[in-house]
């Protein structure tokens, strides 16, 4: 399609990326559209998802070192077919799971090395539970973690920041004037009022 695209005025051609495509697969794209449109505008900064990035990367690194890679993620979701794609054009036979569930036990005949991997959004209850299926099949299995740890922190815009700040100051003046008035009660001795000098002195 990058070949053959065709626009009105090439020298007012710009392109965004969907965040879960490969990036091996965007970087043939871009390159093709380069070729035909030199003045070809794009983002200031990668599109892809770090998350989406760092499973494509880590599947990459699996495939070094296994015979079938086991992706979990729903089969609509973009970054899990992504992620079995990348495995199998790194030539590595690859299947899509949901569930520990939908396992074979046939997938793992004459398999010695398995690679295991989950989309960004699958939760780690999902990777757990495959890999004590996969244990129960093969009880001598043994888990060799791959790839970098994810460490990215994303700050609040200072808006939010404001108004998170301001939400704290009011919860902490509240319960202070809770705890002043419960301990008030609790030991109306602790703080004796003032004694009365509107009447007379003897």
């Amino acid at each position: 399609e990058a070949r053959v695209v065709s626009v009105a005025d090439p020298s007012t051609v710009a392109y965004v990326t969907q965040t879960t495509l490969a990036n091996d697969t965007v970087k043939r794209v871009v390159a093709v559209l380069r070729g035909r449109f030199p003045a070809l505008q794009g983002p200031h900064h990668a599109d892809i998802c770090y998350a989406t990035q760092n499973r494509q990367d880590a599947v990459r690194l699996l495939c070094r070192h296994s015979e079938l890679v086991l992706v979990i993620g729903a089969p609509h979701s973009s970054n899990s077919l992504r992620m079995v794609e990348v495995a199998q054009e790194a030539g590595v036979p690859a299947r899509l799971i949901e569930t520990a569930d939908d396992l074979d036990p046939a997938w793992l005949h004459g398999i010695e090395n398995l690679g295991l991997s989950a989309s960004a959004s699958a939760p780690e209850t999902l990777v757990t539970a495959t890999v004590d299926r996969l244990r129960q099949w093969r009880p001598g299995l043994q888990v060799h973690a791959l790839g970098l740890p994810e460490d990215m922190v994303f700050k609040l815009p200072s808006a939010l920041v404001a108004l998170r700040d301001q939400a704290r100051a009011g919860t902490l003046a509240r319960l202070g004037a809770a705890n002043l008035t419960a301990n008030l009660t609790a030991n109306p001795g602790a703080n004796p009022a003032p004694p009365d000098r509107t009447g007379a002195h003897p």
